[in-house]
């Protein structure tokens, strides 16, 4: 009797209705529609370039040898036109091979650096390509600081933009979506949580975008303030009624904000140390 109720209950009250499917499809292509249409012209961005994969400065990067550090930075050359490490294998290449190596490189050789941080950024189709550019691209504002000829060339590079994490927080989302939609087994459970995880999705980029939104002064972004770690009964009820609210409350927004609420530090420190380079300070 006990397994009779515990499989029909969630046919009775679990789930979503179609009206609510049809809603939350609908926020979501309109939250994400101008992040899709960009993502579709990434290799537009911040100049072309080869592929990352199979070039000449992945080779480099990987080596990270001492004596390959030159032919790592003769790679990465002005940094507009060589191979963009997109996404995470790619970014972690780079930041291996390229972080602690700027010091004694010249002027040229760190805005170089810099120019391909900054196309990251603007590329970047996640947050570990985003943190990864803002770790190394910290690393040569802090050099360039230092030097007085970079100081100067600083000038004809473009700041980040705010809005360049959420962009890369919703192409993340998207590309999670579509790994679902990859999945041969599909069934009622991987549709509720597929709509599960893009209510979570909207929450966080609503928040997000309203963070980042006006912020002519940087140091006006606010923290994104992680949402605390259910218990283990509203983890099970969650996953038992497969509610998409239910999930996105107890199991997705957990997840998600403790990544946000990091980077949203890491990316507020790094727009104030870009403010900080360009007015000569």
């Amino acid at each position: 009797m006990s397994l009779a109720i515990y499989a029909v209950v969630p046919l009775l009250v679990g789930g979503a209705s179609a009206e609510e499917r049809r809603l939350i499809e609908a926020a979501w292509d309109a939250e994400v529609a101008f992040v899709l249409e960009a993502t579709f012209g990434l290799e537009e961005v911040g100049g072309g370039g080869e592929p990352w994969e199979g070039s000449d400065l992945q080779a480099a990067a990987k080596a990270r040898e001492p004596d390959d550090v030159d032919g790592l930075f003769r790679a990465i050359g002005s940094g507009e036109s060589c191979p963009v490490p997109t996404g995470s294998t790619a970014a972690m290449e780079f930041w291996l091979s390229v972080g602690g190596n700027m010091i004694s490189r010249s002027p040229e050789e760190v805005l170089g650096v810099l120019r391909l941080t900054r196309r990251m950024e603007q590329q970047a189709p996640d947050l570990i390509t985003l943190m990864t550019a803002i770790v190394v691209g910290d690393e040569a504002l802090s050099w360039a600081r230092a030097a007085r000829p970079a100081v100067s060339a600083l000038a004809s590079l473009s700041a980040p933009d705010p809005d360049e994490m959420y962009r890369a927080f919703c192409r993340e989302q998207v590309a999670l979506q579509a790994g679902f939609g990859a999945l041969e087994a599909g069934g009622e459970t991987l549709e509720m949580t597929a709509l599960g995880l893009k209510v979570a999705s909207l929450h966080e980029a609503r928040r997000l975008r309203t963070a980042l939104a006006g912020s002519a002064s940087r140091g006006t972004l606010g923290a994104q303030a992680p949402v605390s770690a259910p218990g283990r009964l509203a983890v099970w009820r969650a996953m038992w009624l497969q509610r998409p609210a239910e999930l996105s409350e107890v199991v997705f927004l957990p997840l998600i904000t403790s990544n946000i609420s990091g980077a949203m530090v890491a990316w507020k420190s790094h727009l104030a140390e870009w403010d900080v380079a360009l007015s000569g300070r």
